[in-house]
């Protein structure tokens, strides 16, 4: 005996056509909402984003902060623009936290959180629970470090700001050659020579 299963989808509930010894049944499912079925599963987001997401820190020279510096935290997900729908898709799927920005000159799109409200309340927990699988683990596990700091306001103090410069000095691709010079060791004004 062969099971056949066909499955229709109308815009009404879901018909399965089953053909069981030659008696074709017609077997009605409840009605399920189209969003329900263009839902992002988890485990696709964390999939996807191993692939092509990127944990980030910028530190950049501001006179007029505490320290000369300011901090932030960036999680950067940049597709070709083609691919915008996807990025709607996952900004969604992260309650529509961040922007989705397109960059038509370069053929690109990208969603960005650099909320620390939103990183701390979506973006840490989903990958606490739902963990990457690539070395990129690693840089999550150093930019949660980076957050962690940023919510204790330790950015605020030299000796915090040196800490946060040292870790982001491992993530990703590390530091610039334009900022290493002068974000390297942010105590050069009192003398320090190296982290």
């Amino acid at each position: 005996a062969t099971i056949t299963l066909f499955l229709f989808i109308y815009e009404e509930p879901f018909f399965v056509l089953s053909t069981l010894l030659d008696k074709t049944l017609l077997v009605e499912f409840p009605e399920i909402d189209s969003t329900t079925l263009m839902a992002l599963s988890p485990y696709f987001v964390t999939g996807f984003c191993d692939a092509e997401s990127c944990f980030n820190v910028s530190v950049s020279k501001r006179i007029k902060s505490t320290v000369g510096y300011v901090v932030q935290a960036r999680f950067v997900i940049e597709l070709q623009l083609s691919d915008i729908d996807l990025l709607f898709k996952i900004q969604s799927f992260f309650k529509g936290i961040g922007t989705v920005t397109k960059d038509p000159v370069k053929n690109v799109c990208r969603f960005s959180v650099v909320s620390i409200k939103d990183i701390n309340n979506f973006i840490i927990p989903h990958f606490t629970e739902y963990p990457l699988q690539s070395a990129k683990s690693v840089d999550f596990s150093i930019w949660a470090q980076i957050v962690k700091l940023l919510n204790d306001k330790k950015h605020l103090t030299l000796a915090g700001l040196q800490q946060i410069v040292s870790l982001k000095a491992t993530l990703n691709f590390g530091l610039s050659e334009n900022n290493e010079s002068t974000i390297r060791c942010p105590h050069h004004i009192m003398g320090c020579k190296s982290m």
